[in-house]
């Protein structure tokens, strides 16, 4: 078989693979441009009226929405920045460390990181308690102080361990200070990790239901994925609404991938 032929099929693969990505949240957009007094469509046509964007504004006319969304921004942007900078600090140290000495946290980290979330909720759900910050946006934002998930400080550590142990020994004989082996030498060469761990953490924190419906009793408090369940659940006839807020939540997680890509491939090789 031909490179040209193998190089025509695997752009082929690669366009049918994105249709079908893309597809879900195209047909999310166009339910989102109905009039909220027409039944939602079940395929994609044009609807007896005509199309609107008046659904976009609809959602922030409700207050508490509009609150949660600005809480959203305010926990994912916290809580994600700590992730990473724990993260990045444990990884670094993590890998600085005797073979002897790290083994025992790597393999609880590996260990943790294969628990089902489900099966700590109620074990986190004493310790916020017993720290006294239920209802309160510091619940959410607690685990990042140790790091998010088990998966980004071992991606950290995985990034860190790889660094030429040439360029830090160097490092160390020009330097005794360790904040500044960690600032100016692995984190400008750890950047492809830092960028997964901080996409990883930003859709984390921005996705999470489960938190906010456990720490959190004001509707004030709460995140824009309560808001969106609430909504669906108060006004099941405005199914375009919800879909226009669908929308707006999907929004932030595609940025996200967008501006991370390059760093992602590296090299330059983001389109």
């Amino acid at each position: 078989m031909s490179k040209s032929l193998v190089s025509t099929l695997a752009w082929v693969a690669a366009i049918a693979w994105s249709v079908c990505a893309i597809l879900p949240l195209g047909w999310v957009l166009w339910a989102s441009l109905y009039p909220t007094d027409t039944p939602l469509p079940t395929k994609l046509g044009w609807p007896n009226g005509n199309l609107t964007l008046q659904n976009y504004p609809d959602i922030f006319r409700n207050v508490a929405l509009a609150q949660q969304l600005l809480n959203s921004v305010f926990v994912t942007l916290i809580g994600a920045g700590l992730s990473v900078l724990v993260a990045a600090l444990a990884g670094f140290g993590l890998s600085q460390l005797p073979l002897p000495q790290k083994r025992g946290p790597l393999v609880l980290f590996t260990i943790t990181a294969l628990i089902p979330a489900g099966a700590i909720w109620l074990g986190r759900f004493l310790v916020i308690r017993w720290l006294g910050l239920m209802n309160t946006h510091a619940a959410l934002i607690s685990y990042a102080f140790l790091g998010g998930s088990p998966v980004t400080l071992l991606l950290c550590w995985a990034a860190c361990q790889r660094l030429p142990q040439d360029v830090i020994d160097s490092a160390k004989l020009e330097t005794t200070s360790a904040w500044r082996l960690w600032w100016h030498i692995a984190l400008p060469m750890i950047r492809p990790a830092l960028a997964a761990t901080l996409t990883l953490a930003l859709l984390a924190f921005w996705n999470d239901s489960i938190s906010p419906a456990l720490y959190l009793k004001s509707p004030t408090l709460y995140t824009w994925p309560v808001g969106l369940a609430l909504l669906q659940q108060f006004d099941k006839t405005k199914w375009s609404l919800l879909m226009a807020a669908c929308l707006l939540v999907t929004l932030p997680a595609l940025l996200t991938i967008r501006v991370v890509q390059r760093a992602f491939l590296q090299d330059g090789l983001a389109i």
